[in-house]
């Protein structure tokens, strides 16, 4: 099996047009020979059980063919319950078939599909860090979550909870805009507290905390410009409450990044972050909706091999 690539396909993945991209990169590995096997996700997680099966039996290289939830499943497959790869030669590849397209933006792997399976055939390996969380589900059940891209709580976790209600018919990026002012306008102030690396760096109205591995979410928001994947740290962005207008005005510095040298704008550096409230706060984990704080996250250091464009 090591030989082998492992393609992890989700066919509904942008709008149902995964299984016709699929269709495609399946004939052009065929055509040029290459060795590999496939498995298509049929339900929610389903690629994480996938995955460690395997790994289990001996594949290494895994292809995630699908949106930015598709990867976060398919990661979540790599590790045991002590945080450790199942397999230590294991080694991840993203074809992205998706709305948001956001971890990809990181990492410079293109959105078009013959690139970035070119990619995967011909690009360098890169170690990365990953996000570890602990946090609670809907029903009170304590959960841990892996996560590649960003993971962050307060209007982004309603502003996904509304994508998600609605479907993304009219486009990500207008839905994704549309969903955020809709949660702007309607969010009720919530009190957290943060701590970075045991230390409380405040407590207050927040509107969001966003802790970044990767650069990029929502679509195109750029609300952490100067992170990177592999430097052993998270960058950390809070937003504390401001008038509903305000933020409204300034939403669209984010695209850009420039939000970042807003006064009001607080940005840390650190490896593990504690958020906790009284309230009722959603979490936002690469683009899903998977529960509510209190959240512990932690970093993993160059835990895990991507490919990428090679030189």
């Amino acid at each position: 099996m090591k030989d082998r690539l492992f393609f992890i396909v989700n066919p509904k993945a942008y709008g149902g047009k995964g299984i016709i991209y699929w269709r495609l990169i399946k004939k052009i590995l065929n055509k040029k020979g290459i060795r590999f096997d496939y498995s298509y996700t049929q339900a929610r997680d389903s690629a994480t059980k996938i995955v460690e099966e395997a790994l289990n039996s001996g594949y290494s290289f895994i292809v995630s063919v699908g949106g930015d939830g598709t990867i976060n499943e398919v990661v979540n497959g790599f590790f045991n319950e002590r945080n450790e790869l199942i397999n230590s030669e294991s080694l991840l590849g993203v074809i992205p078939i998706g709305s948001g397209k956001d971890f990809i933006k990181t990492i410079g792997i293109p959105s078009n599909t013959l690139l970035a399976l070119n990619i995967i055939l011909e690009g360098k390996d890169k170690l990365i860090d990953i996000g570890v969380s602990q946090f609670y589900s809907h029903t009170g059940k304590e959960v841990k979550r892996y996560f590649i891209n960003i993971t962050s709580v307060g209007v982004s976790g309603e502003t996904v909870k509304r994508v998600n209600e609605m479907g993304k018919t009219l486009g990500a990026n207008f839905t994704f805009l549309y969903a955020s002012i809709v949660s702007i306008i309607k969010y009720k102030p919530k009190n957290m507290e943060i701590i970075v690396d045991k230390n409380k760096v405040f407590k207050g109205e927040i509107f969001l905390t966003a802790v970044a591995n990767g650069k990029y979410f929502g679509s195109g928001m750029k609300i952490a410009p100067l992170a990177e994947v592999e430097d052993g740290l998270f960058d950390i962005i809070l937003v504390p409450y401001r008038s509903k207008l305000e933020i409204l005005k300034k939403l669209r510095l984010v695209y850009s990044g420039r939000h970042i040298n807003l006064p009001d704008i607080v940005f840390l550096r650190g490896k593990e972050v504690e958020i906790k409230s009284k309230d009722k706060v959603l979490i936002d984990m690469d683009g899903e909706q998977p529960g509510i704080i209190p959240i512990n996250i932690k970093i993993l250091e160059k835990k895990l091999r991507i490919r990428v464009k090679g030189k």
